[in-house]
């Protein structure tokens, strides 16, 4: 049985990305499903199935400057360079503006496929403390 829920967890070397200006070398991500490729690596692809629930977790490596998701977005389609928000992503219950989590349903009218997602981040303030990976993806299977 497949599980219900997947767990995708992003840590973000925050001296690093802050010091280069990008999140290229500084961020690893880990998922918790079961076919999933890229793990350890800001080009995560995360296996789920249409009506699957997924949780996004960010965690800093940096104690001082705490990490946060800005946004998670999807295109709308090919060559639609307007995003929208992701699978019906949002800040979870009880969520400040600094959102730690956030929680989402792959929507049961995907087909399968390979579905890249920006994942938007802030670490502290400050001109250059959002910084975007445009490389994480979820690969929609069937059950």
């Amino acid at each position: 049985m497949l599980a219900p829920i997947v767990n995708i967890v992003t840590v973000v070397d925050v001296i690093r990305a802050l010091s280069t200006g990008s999140l290229k070398d500084g961020l690893y991500m880990m998922d918790t499903s079961w076919n999933s490729e890229g793990q350890g690596t800001s080009r995560l692809t995360t296996a789920c199935y249409p009506g699957q629930r997924i949780h996004w977790i960010i965690r800093a490596i940096d104690v001082q400057t705490p990490a946060s998701i800005r946004d998670i977005t999807f295109p709308r389609g090919p060559g639609d360079a307007a995003p929208t928000h992701g699978f019906g992503a949002e800040p979870a219950a009880g969520a400040t503006l600094t959102w730690r989590y956030w929680s989402g349903i792959v929507p049961a009218y995907l087909r399968c496929g390979l579905y890249r997602y920006r994942l938007t981040v802030q670490m502290g303030t400050g001109k250059r403390s959002v910084m975007h990976a445009d490389t994480p993806a979820l690969k929609v299977v069937l059950p």
